[in-house]
């Protein structure tokens, strides 16, 4: 199931999998963007996580700056998670925020959710990343 939506807070959940063109993010080019917020709340922002298949230059950055970073990436194929047509991974090191607002003027295609496995794997890996502020972990538990 594919379509341009308006989110609101009664619909967007932990979990859910948006594809989303951002123009000051990746140049333009859509990508999966994962929903992290256990509560959606219209005062607070969304935070999300995206998705990339550029997995050497993932890992080879959390290298350079700071090997502990390696801990918070979250590997996902395309038979584990079958939104996904190719392999993946979730830097759970950079949690990003964007209000509701701002997230509406974006280009937005609602995609479906994360198996349940998945999303804790997600939380997992945030809550042990160094870099991830105790603020936002919060937020998703």
């Amino acid at each position: 199931m594919e379509y341009n939506l308006l989110l609101s807070t009664e619909f967007l959940e932990q979990g859910m999998v948006l594809y989303v063109a951002h123009p000051q993010i990746a140049e333009g080019n859509p990508h999966y963007w994962v929903v992290l917020n256990k509560e959606i709340d219209e005062s607070e922002p969304v935070l999300y996580l995206i998705a990339t298949s550029k997995i050497d230059r993932v890992e080879n950055y959390c290298k350079k700056v700071n090997p502990k970073l390696l801990n918070s990436l979250v590997f996902l194929n395309p038979g584990e998670e079958n939104l996904l047509t190719k392999d993946t991974v979730l830097n759970c090191n950079e949690v990003n925020p964007i209000s509701l607002r701002q997230l509406n003027k974006l280009e937005v295609k609602y995609k479906g959710k994360l198996k349940e496995e998945t999303i804790r794997k997600l939380i997992i890996a945030v809550n042990a990343s160094v870099r991830v502020k105790i603020e936002l972990k919060k937020k998703i538990v």
